[in-house]
């Protein structure tokens, strides 16, 4: 990509990854394996001693170049892309909250009672750490 491009051209184009058959738009890969040229490879990619794809729900070239234009779009370093809603909330918690950390959340913030309990559940187990919610004039419940 040139440097000499202006933001807007960067943006479409920025993040492509073209294959050795040269399409002319990106390519959607729907595999979830890939190949490797030995044994040897296979297990130093999946042991990341080696970069690569390993299997499609850790990474693959579709989804790294969404993250890569993501990342480009708001400015940032990098960007991870996850496949649902939950899984963006426990990124987002677990990346910030600490061992005997305590996390405090309103009971009328828009997530359901399901997956409030799921996250207070998977914040002590995980991490040993205290999750409880706050109702508006009350105080925390464990």
């Amino acid at each position: 990509m040139s440097e000499r491009w202006r933001m807007r051209t960067r943006l479409v184009h920025g993040g492509a990854a073209r294959s050795a058959f040269g399409e002319t738009s990106e390519a959607i890969f729907l595999t979830s394996g890939f190949v490797y040229a030995s044994a040897e490879e296979a297990e130093a990619r999946v042991a990341d001693r080696e970069p690569g794809y390993q299997y499609s729900r850790i990474a693959n070239p579709t989804v790294r170049m969404l993250e890569e234009r993501f990342a480009r779009l708001e400015g940032s370093e990098d960007c991870a892309a996850v496949a649902t809603g939950m899984a963006a909330v426990h990124a987002a918690l677990f990346c910030q909250l600490r061992a005997g950390a305590r996390l405090v959340a309103s009971a009328q913030a828009p997530i359901s009672v399901g997956a409030e309990t799921n996250i207070q559940d998977n914040v002590s187990v995980v991490l040993g750490a205290f999750a409880s919610s706050l109702r508006a004039n009350s105080s925390p419940r464990p």
